[in-house]
């Protein structure tokens, strides 16, 4: 009886496991499927009206009615017999369904055909590690012949990648058709960069919002990904006190602290490659920060000894660590419209 009993016993253990091997497999690829089928059906997005679009409404047994219409502010336009109606945020195949529906209740042939025959200018918010966070729209692309913008595109729109952007899992979030909902997708720039896989580049539509992460764990390596590519655009800092050539300089984004020392000839009275640097910051709040460093030009990248630099930086070489200065005061002074700033960094200079 009790072998009986144990053989029955195994049994049921070894179902109930298998059971919740199955169960667990089929959640995970689950999971994977929804994530793969999120990413492809944002790739094959419908374009969603707006405000700004201008279409060709086609009566197809009323020639005559037929117009060219554009969206109002608030979403709605004109159509004849049946009046205002509100279209914002369907694409065209919705858009055509909805206007039928209506011109079913006055007329005995509604066919209709729309033409979108001129989009508006789309409007993108990029928030987190770029240098300019904000809303940009395709009219702030020079020379551009379409409303057409990439993900690319609005980065570089942005200022660029701050230094400590997170590359590889950017979240690129896109409004549902009909209403306020959201999906998203995560892009990752090392694929395009590396790999040249375009499809870490997507076109986007207007109210697409770019989300860039702060990454974790910094690499030498991410750095140079960015600094060598066209993400990286040009920005002006300021180098100071005992260098060959003190001014203002234009470099990339994500240019070391060494390597601007050397744009501005170098330092004067360094024993060897070491030597002090007082490194100061306009936040975007229009405070300052300011960074006592020991510089050594020998050193890679890193935010200890050689950190990369930002938009309106000053670099004040010095001879010792206690040396004071206020040399190239008349450099940094011109773009600063805001006196109380201007008197820290005074105090900053002299200190």
């Amino acid at each position: 009886m009790k072998r009986y009993t144990k053989i029955i016993t195994s049994i049921l253990y070894l179902f109930i496991n298998l059971t919740l091997t199955n169960y667990i497999l089929a959640n995970n690829n689950s999971d994977n499927y929804e994530s793969n089928r999120h990413n492809i059906e944002l790739e094959n997005d419908q374009y969603l009206l707006g405000p700004g679009d201008k279409l060709n409404i086609i009566l197809g047994a009323y020639p005559d009615e037929s117009a060219k219409k554009r969206i109002l502010n608030d979403g709605t336009i004109t159509i004849p017999y049946i009046g205002s109606i509100n279209i914002n945020n369907l694409s065209l195949k919705e858009a055509q369904a909805r206007i039928q529906k209506e011109l079913k209740k006055e007329l005995i042939m509604p066919d209709i055909v729309i033409e979108l025959i001129e989009t508006r200018p789309l409007s993108i918010l990029l928030i987190g590690e770029v240098n300019n966070p904000g809303i940009y729209n395709t009219n702030q692309i020079k020379n551009a012949k379409t409303n057409l913008i990439t993900l690319f595109d609005a980065i570089k729109l942005a200022g660029g990648l701050s230094p400590e952007a997170n590359i590889e899992n950017i979240t690129l979030q896109r409004k549902l058709s009909g209403n306020n909902n959201f999906k998203e997708r995560n892009v990752n720039l090392i694929k395009l960069l590396k790999e040249g896989d375009l499809d870490q580049n997507p076109y986007l539509f207007d109210g697409d919002i770019i989300k860039i992460k702060k990454v974790k764990d910094s690499s030498e390596k991410s750095y140079k990904k960015i600094s060598n590519s066209n993400l990286s655009r040009e920005i002006s800092v300021n180098v100071i006190g005992e260098v060959r050539k003190p001014g203002r300089i234009s470099i990339k984004s994500n240019t070391p602290l060494n390597q601007a020392i050397y744009y501005a000839g170098g330092p004067i009275s360094w024993r060897g490659q070491k030597g002090y640097v007082k490194l100061i910051r306009i936040n975007s709040d229009n405070s300052l920060s300011t960074f006592n460093i020991k510089a050594n030009l020998l050193k890679p990248p890193n935010k200890k000894s050689n950190p990369l630099l930002r938009e309106g930086d000053t670099i004040l070489v010095k001879k010792t660590l206690i040396a004071k200065s206020t040399d190239g005061l008349a450099t940094i002074a011109k773009p600063l419209t805001n006196v109380i700033v201007l008197d820290r960094y005074i105090d900053i200079l002299s200190n």
